[in-house]
């Protein structure tokens, strides 16, 4: 079950981190992560946006969004904290 994103200006996106202690907020995905962050009492830290755009990466830590697709699949990528990493486009 994906989450419904809409594609929004620079202007009103937004990017910040958080700490694996739940789920990524509705509305967000994961676009980069760090396991074992010491910062975040070595759980994963999040980089998580509110932005999506054709042929962005994101971290399989959240959902895709409802609407798109995956189009590419990177199997453990150490940079979305050994998570696959997906490749999404619209449909």
């Amino acid at each position: 079950m994906g989450a419904s994103l809409a594609i929004g200006s620079p202007a009103q996106a937004a990017t910040t981190s958080i700490c694996a202690v739940g789920s990524i907020p509705a509305g967000w995905v994961a676009t980069l992560g760090r396991s074992n962050d010491p910062s975040c009492g070595y759980l994963n830290r999040w980089q998580i946006t509110n932005e999506i755009y054709p042929g962005m990466s994101m971290c399989a830590a959240s959902n895709v969004p409802d609407g798109w697709y995956v189009s590419q699949v990177l199997a453990n990528d150490p940079n979305c904290a050994y998570l696959n990493r997906f490749t999404i486009y619209p449909y």
